[in-house]
């Protein structure tokens, strides 16, 4: 076994070298505006008390995603058409995708809430 496939993430030459690793990077701590967003929007206590809870999630995004990743790249997805009955997969895997889209576009109308909110306070008169 050569050593590109004992360690996947050994670059080789013209390999995956244009995508930066991430192991290690703490998100919250890299994306600044996020706190300073998030403070905007929640206020200064209630951001506090959740500021170590985002801190430790935006490590185990880098952690526990990147391992992910790595398996999913081991393991890629297996399209199988029926069961070992002969039941159609095919309907189950449609059906699954419609809640997914579903979800993803009651995420963006609430995300568009959100922004909206966001923009109707910045526009208010400054109390005097």
């Amino acid at each position: 076994m050569n050593d590109i496939a004992r360690d996947p993430l050994r670059t080789q030459s013209g390999g995956h070298q244009n995508i930066p690793d991430s192991r290690g990077i703490n998100f919250f701590h890299v994306d600044p505006d996020l706190g300073r967003l998030l403070r905007l929007y929640l206020g200064d206590a209630p951001y506090r008390e959740l500021e170590p809870q985002l801190k430790s999630l935006g490590q185990r995004v880098s952690d526990e995603l990147d391992a992910w990743a790595i398996s999913a790249d081991h393991n890629p997805p297996q399209l199988r058409h029926r069961t070992r009955r002969g039941e159609a997969l095919q309907q189950k895997v449609e059906a699954l995708q419609q809640k997914v889209e579903a979800l993803q576009q009651k995420l963006e109308a609430i995300l568009d809430m959100e922004m909206k909110m966001i923009e109707r306070e910045q526009n208010l008169p400054k109390k005097k």
